[in-house]
């Protein structure tokens, strides 16, 4: 969190379900998206520039940039990603329960 009291936002997949994400979480207080991730770092890269935020390129930069994940991927990915943050000891949101 920064010393403003806002929440720095990342984003794991850069999809459709991302880009529906972004301009809902323009609207919330206190949250502000810094950053997005995705394996492919072109996609990154275009999704960053579209919604003016950092790509980066690795998820260990990634975490490092945010205080919060938003995880906008397909199912097979989102456990092993979500299993890395929690063990630092970090807040996710999903878009789906986890089975």
């Amino acid at each position: 969190m920064t010393g403003l009291g806002i929440w720095r936002a990342g984003v794991i997949g850069t999809g459709r379900i991302a880009s529906r994400f972004m301009p809902d979480a323009a609207l919330v207080d206190g949250i502000r998206v810094q950053a997005a991730y995705n394996p492919h770092p072109q996609s990154a890269e275009r999704f960053a520039a579209r919604w003016g935020i950092e790509a980066c390129e690795d998820l260990a930069g990634f975490f490092q940039a945010v205080d919060l994940v938003y995880v906008a991927s397909p199912m097979k990915h989102m456990v092993p990603i979500l299993r890395r943050r929690w063990n630092r000891g970090s807040t996710c949101y999903v878009k789906s329960l986890l089975l």
